[in-house]
């Protein structure tokens, strides 16, 4: 256990550059993580990015858990004082050990979004999902889920739940703003596990909304389901 909360993590911020470009978007910025527990001293969690457009910081798995686990960062321009001005910019990112990677894009389709996933018959199931674009588009949605254990249900006993993530991951065109991917999870017998999925961003609206659907062809508890879903998501 000691080795285990003494173990080190590693947070990287990442700005795609572009080809000829000498000096990052966000150079010299102050990036403060977010949120902190009441008293904590901000600069023991915030860093100045450097002109590369990678800047590295590492700490330990017991310093993260005792700063609360903060799971978004805020960018403070150059001059400003995290202490009392307004952030340029708040960037969610999801937490992976040992390395967490950050996204620079700037583009602001990167963040926190309210997703609304709706089966023929079926309830809609609502969710809050991390977007992550990448380099050379490839984007990562992750969704965190809980789920009706199925052993569970096919027993006369209570229903038990499992908490898990679910991670549509495929390439976003930032040219027409189309997205296509493939759905994966940790969750057992999830119904989606394997669909493809097709959405469209429109970064006119203000926030950002999403549309598109899930292409399921898949097996649970003894059927067999050939549906489409749909999927709204709104950025927060």
């Amino acid at each position: 256990m000691k080795n285990l909360l003494n173990s080190t993590l590693t947070f990287e911020f990442i700005e795609e550059m572009q080809e000829g470009q000498e000096e990052g978007k966000y150079s010299g910025y102050t990036a403060v993580f977010s949120p902190l527990p009441s008293g904590m001293d901000k600069k023991d969690w915030q860093v100045t990015l450097s002109k590369s457009g990678s800047t590295t910081v590492k700490t330990t798995l017991i310093g993260y858990l005792l700063a609360g686990r903060p799971m978004e960062v805020k960018l403070f321009e150059p001059g400003k004082d995290p202490g009392k001005d307004e952030p340029e910019m708040t960037i969610p990112f999801s937490y992976t050990a040992p390395k967490t990677v950050i996204s620079l894009s700037g583009d602001e389709i990167s963040g926190l979004y309210d997703m609304s996933i709706t089966i023929t018959d079926w309830p809609p199931q609502e969710h809050e999902a991390y977007v992550t674009l990448g380099k050379d588009g490839a984007m990562d949605i992750s969704i965190p889920m809980v789920m009706a254990d199925t052993a569970s249900v096919l027993s006369d006993g209570p229903t038990t739940y499992i908490n898990g993530t679910a991670h549509i991951k495929g390439i976003y065109d930032q040219k027409t703003h189309a997205f296509t991917g493939t759905l994966t999870s940790d969750l057992p017998d999830l119904l989606y596990e394997g669909a493809t999925v097709n959405l469209t961003f429109d970064t006119d609206a203000k926030p950002i909304i999403v549309s598109g659907e899930i292409l399921i062809h898949a097996e649970l508890m003894g059927y067999t389901y050939n549906d489409t879903a749909q999927v709204a998501m709104k950025k927060k």
